[in-house]
């Protein structure tokens, strides 16, 4: 028996097509190795093609979530993805801050579906997040995230702006914009390091390229607690899969081959 194997904690939503999310995690981390401890956030309807509606789940079943896991269960890490809801963003806070084990938090800001849903309400979205955001290990939004949480346009001034509510490490990534380079741009305290490269164009999107980068970068942090080896990594190993490991399954979006 293994009694090393990692354990991870993720908190997101369900995608019932299994291409982001809870579902994705889990396929994901399986394939590294690691054992996930699930709590859903978010029940979605949605395919290939798109997001067609959620909702949150309610509170009081959230921190049964949290508490049944946390009662039984050490973890080495905490992945968030969706969870733009106010109620859930304090419980979640509150939950973490009575743990005696605190361990890396990675946040992806799932803020909007490739197809543009709307997963947070606009009048709570700053204000509650960054009291998430400053407690993190690691943020990786994507740039239209990023510009929606912080309301600035110029990179260097959103990742002050992140800085002054405390996060230390983060990624923004920028995939999904139009360019022939896939420009991110990772920062730490002190540092900021483009590390963009040559974009792979295919004939669509695919699903979940966030979801999967930042649950691969958790992963690898885990060993080596270093932002820039870790991302590059992380980096690394996407731009491997979109190359050999996409397949296309509905009539919409590609997917993941994990």
């Amino acid at each position: 028996m293994n009694f090393k194997k990692k354990k991870i904690l993720v908190i997101a939503g369900s995608d019932p097509s299994g291409g982001a999310g809870i579902e994705l995690a889990i396929k994901i981390y399986q394939k590294l190795g690691a054992y996930t401890l699930n709590v859903i956030t978010a029940i979605t309807a949605q395919n290939s093609m798109g997001v067609k509606d959620f909702i949150f789940v309610d509170r009081d079943i959230f921190l049964k979530q949290l508490k049944s896991i946390s009662e039984d269960f050490d973890f080495d890490m905490i992945k968030i993805g969706i969870i733009g809801d106010k109620l859930l963003i304090d419980t979640f806070i509150s939950w973490y801050f009575k743990l005696k084990k605190k361990v890396p938090i990675i946040i992806d800001t799932v803020l909007k579906s490739t197809s543009n849903k709307n997963f947070f309400d606009n009048d709570l979205l700053w204000n509650s997040y960054k009291k998430l955001l400053s407690i993190s290990t690691i943020i990786t939004p994507n740039l239209q995230e990023a510009k929606l949480l912080t309301q600035k346009e110029n990179i260097e001034d959103i990742i002050k702006q992140f800085r002054e509510i405390g996060v230390e490490n983060g990624v923004i990534t920028g995939g999904d914009i139009v360019s022939d380079l896939a420009k991110d741009y990772l920062f730490s305290t002190d540092k900021i390091e483009d590390i963009s490269i040559k974009k792979i164009l295919l004939d669509n999107e695919i699903h979940g390229t966030g979801c999967f980068f930042s649950n691969i970068l958790g992963f690898y942090y885990i060993d080596n607690r270093d932002i820039f080896i870790s991302s590059k990594m992380a980096k690394k190993m996407i731009t491997l899969y979109i190359q050999k490991n996409i397949i296309k399954l509905g009539n919409g979006y590609y997917y993941f081959d994990i």
